[in-house]
């Protein structure tokens, strides 16, 4: 997709129909419809996408049945539903799973269609059920009472309101033998939540309500009633490792050092057999304490293409991924996620100009400022320049922002080419560079040779011109070295562009060990259809001496 350009000044904002879409969710639904003067319902799910231009919403459909009778849908649905739950399955996750259910079913090719009037108001019925109660505060405090016993007791006192009505809990720490004693040590209790915090407090007090037997030392919380406490019961626990043990067998890798209120992370996601998405994800501990995220998808492959082409997709995409994960480690969070927003921008998934400056709308407040936020609130950058050219070098880094490359171990071939009917074209010259081995890995070779031990599982190949026979093929390959710098200036950085000047494409071709083994054998000439080939003429015209153009070399 290309970037949403922003409006000229004075005329009505207008974005590509593809600009601005990204992931939104994915979950199952049930519902009634009528079919043919009879209702019926059916159970499936829905994967959809929302606009962050227009808020539109959209997306697909999957059916897994149909019923005559509510109670078997509804049954045929909370058995889906158990199995989600029971899989700890994240939104994200739950197409793979249906899809593999769907077979299971009989469709021998999941039969997703586009979702439909119906499905979007199940969709949206079903998450009006999901939306959770504003979360009920509690108030605690201590003070004396009596216990179970009537002695004189120090106890642990949590009020709420619920529906309209005062409640309370207690919980007996310790009995005294005067209500006095009780009210000096609740009394330091009180000054301790006070001046060093609830969680301080409470941690004391379960201390003294297990010293003195009132609870087992092995329970967790004072209280069991009410709404959720606002303090871990055990100080050992640690608030991270809920996001360590909810991630344990995921592919997702969240930035170090995991928060106890919020983290993120940037994941591939296949939402479909064709298409790879990078998404910025950010994950949250609901009130429920069930793992929640939202995402923003900053990136998409396409994966409709020949195996070779499939992998490099995927390759770019991992590639991607790391750079925002080395950005996170050198310089931080906020860098990162910068990055990542401007990177979306280009790829017009990510309106430049929206009113909400976040990437994430739902969940605890972020950890970091957009550039966006920044221009909106007029903030100041670090940098001297204005926001607008820190958005311009993100941007530019966005889009060329892969590390100069290392210097590799790199070899010139001259190759025979034939058509596919066997009949000769020319020779063409392939320079071919092996990312595993060292620049200098030449001299090993003269002095040891190659063997097994060193023979490289990985390389890349780039057609730098087309000849009428090995020896104007060799001839220009004296004139290529000739403009080369050893350590600044060395083949695979020159090839591309002289390859674009000889007509061709410049782009790097992939190879994998058994392609490198048949190509290294010299066996079989290369096979190229008449029309691709683009025959070099040494005396055509050039616009400087200089038969590599204008390079800056």
């Amino acid at each position: 997709m290309s970037a949403t350009m922003p409006p000229v000044e004075g005329e009505d904002k207008s974005y590509h129909p593809d600009a601005g879409w990204h992931w939104h969710d994915a979950t199952l639904i049930v519902f009634e419809r009528e079919n043919v003067g009879r209702f019926e319902y059916a159970v499936g799910a829905v994967d959809l996408y929302a606009n962050a231009n227009t808020s539109d919403l959209g997306g697909s459909y999957l059916e897994l049945a149909t019923f005559d009778d509510i109670d078997r849908a509804a049954h045929a649905y909370r058995d889906l539903q158990a199995e989600v739950d029971e899989r700890m399955l994240l939104p994200f996750q739950l197409i793979d799973f249906l899809n593999q259910r769907a077979q299971q079913l009989g469709q021998q090719t999941p039969e997703w269609r586009a979702a439909e009037p119906a499905e979007y108001a199940a969709y949206a019925a079903m998450r009006s059920l999901d939306v959770p109660e504003p979360p009920i505060e509690a108030e605690y405090h201590f003070s004396t009472g009596v216990s179970e016993d009537g002695e004189p007791a120090l106890q642990a006192v949590k009020r709420w309101t619920e529906q309209g009505d005062a409640r309370e809990a207690r919980q007996t720490l310790d009995t005294f033998g005067m209500s006095d004693e009780a009210a000096v040590v609740a009394r330091e209790l009180n000054v301790l939540a006070e001046t060093e915090g609830l969680q301080v407090a409470m941690d004391l007090a379960k201390h003294i309500a297990e010293a003195s037997g009132q609870i087992d030392a092995d329970r967790a919380f004072l209280f069991s009633t009410g709404p959720i406490d606002r303090f871990t019961g055990d100080p050992q626990v640690d608030p991270t490792q809920r996001f360590h043990d909810a991630m344990a067998g995921t592919d997702t890798r969240l930035l170090e050092p995991i928060d106890p209120a919020v983290n993120y992370s940037f994941d591939l996601v296949s939402t479909d057999p064709y298409t790879l998405d990078l998404v910025a994800n950010k994950w949250w501990i609901g009130q429920d304490g069930v793992l929640q995220n939202s995402g923003l998808i900053i990136e998409s492959f396409s994966l409709e293409s020949y195996e070779f082409e499939y992998e490099h997709e995927r390759e770019v995409a991992a590639m991607d991924r790391d750079d925002l994960e080395h950005t996170h480690h050198r310089d931080g969070l906020e860098a990162a996620m910068r990055q990542a927003e401007a990177r979306a921008v280009v790829y017009g998934e990510l309106d430049p100009e929206r009113e909400d400056g976040r990437l994430f709308y739902e969940g605890p407040p972020d950890r970091f400022t957009t550039l966006r936020e920044a221009e909106l609130s007029g903030r100041e950058q670090p940098s001297t320049a204005p926001v607008s050219d820190v958005w311009q070098e993100l941007i530019d880094r966005a889009e060329n922002d892969q590390p100069e490359p290392e210097p590799h171990y790199w070899q010139m071939h001259h190759r025979p080419v034939e058509t596919p009917a066997g009949e000769p074209l020319g020779t063409a010259l392939i320079l071919i560079e092996f990312p595993q081995l060292p620049p200098d890995f030449g001299t090993y070779l003269e002095e040891h040779g190659m063997d097994d031990t060193v023979y490289p599982t990985e390389a890349r190949r780039l057609e730098v011109g087309h000849f009428a026979d090995e020896d104007a093929s060799r001839k220009f390959e004296a004139e290529f070295r000739s403009f080369l710098v050893p350590g600044i200036m060395e083949g695979p950085d020159l090839a591309p562009a002289v390859a674009k000047l000889e007509g061709l494409a410049g782009e790097w071709e992939p190879l994998g060990f058994q392609d490198i083994s048949a190509f290294m054998s010299g066996a079989h000439p290369v096979i190229k259809d008449a029309a691709e080939w683009q025959l070099h003429y040494p005396h055509v015209d050039r616009e400087t001496k200089n038969p590599f153009g204008d390079l800056d070399i």
